[in-house]
């Protein structure tokens, strides 16, 4: 699925010579932790340890798993996993191993009981509002939902953040 990315031998000549060894850097950083208490929790997923800072894009502090950050993290799990095994590399397990982890606990941990995604997960427990952070999941080329699910959300966004101008940053 990822191929269509790589078609040309020279593509994938530049991405081993040229991105490779950043792309495991950035990898590893989330699997040893970064700045700001950033990094892999036991259940695979990343998990943010900053109480004050905001770490993600809705400018506010968001502590504990956010279900976008999340889901570009399987993804990028995803990515790895065939790139290497394009490359051969012996890696290619270890990231594939990594990718059905966070799966499983993606949707474990961020599924709620109505079908919906919940927004961040914290040691206090999920946040339900419904933010559009739900759609990242949704629309990168390896999501760890199945279609069946994403649909489910994709209606109840549709119904509760879709204006005619936009989409809504918060459920009313």
């Amino acid at each position: 699925a990822v191929w269509h990315y790589w078609r040309a031998s020279r593509d994938l000549r530049f991405v081993a010579k040229q991105l490779l060894d950043p792309l495991q850097e950035i990898l590893q950083g989330y699997l040893e932790g970064t700045r700001f208490g950033i990094g892999m929790d036991d259940d695979g997923l990343i998990l943010l340890n900053e109480q004050e800072t905001p770490l993600t894009w809705m400018d506010a502090p968001r502590p504990g798993k956010p279900v976008e950050v999340n889901a570009l993290w399987y993804c990028a799990l995803e990515v790895m996993a065939a790139l290497a095994e394009r490359l051969g590399l012996k890696q290619a397990r270890h990231y594939a191993r990594l990718a059905r982890l966070v799966r499983q606990n993606f949707v474990r941990t961020f599924l709620s009981p109505e079908g919906l995604l919940f927004d961040t997960v914290t040691n206090r427990g999920p946040d339900p509002c419904v933010r559009p952070n739900m759609l990242i999941a949704l629309g990168l080329p390896f999501s760890p939902l199945k279609p069946s699910q994403g649909s489910r959300i994709l209606d109840a966004v549709e119904r509760q953040l879709l204006t005619p101008v936009g989409v809504r940053s918060l459920s009313p």
